[in-house]
């Protein structure tokens, strides 16, 4: 970037900044330059280095550093992007005041201050956004954990340890017992996405886990993913029943390789259809229906008035028996993707007119993937 600003370039600043800077510039003896004023904004400052952030691998987390490091006006911004994202909760127990000792054989940690009186934990705890939880962190998850619910008990009833956290995500192949005790600690924060996104395994504390956050975020928990993508493995309505707890939801994305993925359980099925303010929903499943899944659909219909993005993945069967549910909520969807798997539907296909004659505001953006 040139260090002379154009008047363009000022004008476009001084509109982002809602201030009359290219006046000011014009009266100014020392001219600043478009990147010193730039500099300035802690807004584009903040986009910049989430960008950063994102483009940063493999130590991402470094460069922010190192951004924070280089002076005061990229410091707090630098700082609240390296602290947005976490893949763990120790880094923050390091401003909590604690010792450890040995009673008896066993490691214990001992808070010494009051968390009331550790003003650089709150400084950094609140600018926590989200929390991704991959592959176990190692031998200190427990020490971390029972550190931070022993915060925990320290601070006044109903006030969030990280008062800013509002998604949360589950990377990792299944979730392990200490991933489940990270939930916990996040339940006075007001969550409104999570997501599992790699799940192979059927788990205890997945049903665990899942059926806390339906039972402590029903209401507020407006994203939801879930994402099984082994062919072979197993996720049955003993741990999926937990989802019909989620009643505010504006986004659901599910999507299993499982051919007997329980789709068309009548109670999966009917919470998915009565999701009343749901704006997008993505289905992808391998599963094709039978006689039975036909007579357990019959003649129900999604309910949403507010339904603009629909994606459904599978068999072709399954997408010509899914889409019609959605047929009251046809003029208000904007935006149809079918991605049918084992087969091409012709163009003389009943379900592409179908699509034509019910679908009429999709038509510009309708898309045919074929896996």
């Amino acid at each position: 970037m040139s260090s002379q600003a154009t008047n363009t370039d000022v004008v476009a600043i001084g509109s982002m900044r809602n201030t009359p800077l290219q006046s000011d510039v014009r009266r100014s003896p020392l001219r600043s330059s478009a990147c010193e004023e730039v500099f300035h904004i802690e807004l584009i400052l903040h986009e910049i280095f989430k960008y950063l952030d994102r483009v940063g691998e493999p130590l991402p987390k470094r460069n922010l550093l190192n951004a924070a490091l280089v002076n005061k006006q990229f410091l707090k911004p630098a700082l609240d992007v390296l602290w947005s994202d976490m893949h763990s909760l120790a880094p923050f127990c390091h401003f909590l005041h604690c010792e450890t000792t040995t009673i008896e054989g066993a490691k214990k940690i001992i808070m010494v201050n009051n968390l009331l009186n550790s003003p650089t934990f709150w400084k950094y705890a609140k600018r926590l956004r989200s929390l991704t939880l991959g592959k176990s962190n190692g031998p200190d998850d427990i020490p971390t954990l029972s550190l931070v619910r022993l915060a925990g008990l320290q601070t006044p009833a109903g006030s969030p340890i990280f008062p800013a956290l509002r998604s949360v995500f589950f990377t990792y192949n299944h979730v392990p017992q200490t991933m489940a005790i990270y939930a916990v600690l996040a339940l006075t924060s007001p969550i409104t996405r999570l997501e599992f996104t790699a799940l192979e395994v059927e788990t205890a504390s997945f049903t665990t886990t899942l059926a806390f956050f339906s039972t402590q975020f029903s209401d507020s928990l407006v994203h939801l993913k879930l994402a099984f993508p082994v062919e072979l493995r197993r996720f049955t309505m003993e741990s999926l029943h937990f989802l019909t707890g989620f009643h505010a939801l504006h986004s659901l994305t599910l999507s299993s390789a499982y051919s007997r993925f329980p789709i068309f359980d009548h109670r999966l099925m009917d919470w998915i259809l009565n999701l009343r303010s749901l704006e997008v929903l993505e289905i992808d499943v391998h599963v094709e229906p039978t006689r039975s899944d036909s007579e357990t659909i019959h003649h129900k219909h999604a309910a949403s008035a507010r339904l603009r993005t629909l994606r459904l993945g599978g068999p072709l069967n399954f997408v010509r028996l899914v889409l019609p549910m959605f047929d009251p909520c046809g003029v208000q969807i904007t935006k149809l993707t079918l991605a049918p798997i084992g087969g091409v539907f012709t163009d003389s296909d009943p379900i592409l007119a179908h699509v034509r004659s019910t679908f009429p505001n999709v038509l510009n953006s309708f898309e045919l993937l074929y896996g």
